[in-house]
């Protein structure tokens, strides 16, 4: 989709003009926006290294609730649906963490 969009110098939702009026000493045009991409394993890497870390990031695996009351957005039907979706996926996860580290 954003193929389609690459050639525009205004946003097709607000408006607003994507380059700067500057071009670089090579003549290209400088983006206002640009997005910076974080990849997530070796951040959630060193979370699960650190003991203290990683029991506070699996406490919504192990305190789960039995009756309807919702405290924590763990217990809420979308993210119970998100774990049964992706439980695999979290495991081999987890697991190839334990193996690395």
């Amino acid at each position: 989709m954003w193929k389609d969009t690459v050639e525009f110098e205004k946003c097709t939702i607000c408006g607003a003009e994507r380059w700067f009026t500057r071009k670089t000493v090579r003549g290209k045009k400088i983006p206002k926006k640009v997005l910076i991409y974080f990849p997530i394993g070796p951040r959630l890497q060193r979370l699960y290294a650190t003991k203290n870390v990683a029991e506070h990031m699996t406490w919504h695996h192990e305190h789960q609730r039995t009756d309807n009351f919702m405290e924590h957005p763990s217990d809420g039907k979308a993210w119970k649906h998100f774990d049964t979706m992706f439980r695999l996926r979290s495991v081999s996860f987890l697991s190839s963490l334990v193996m690395c580290g």
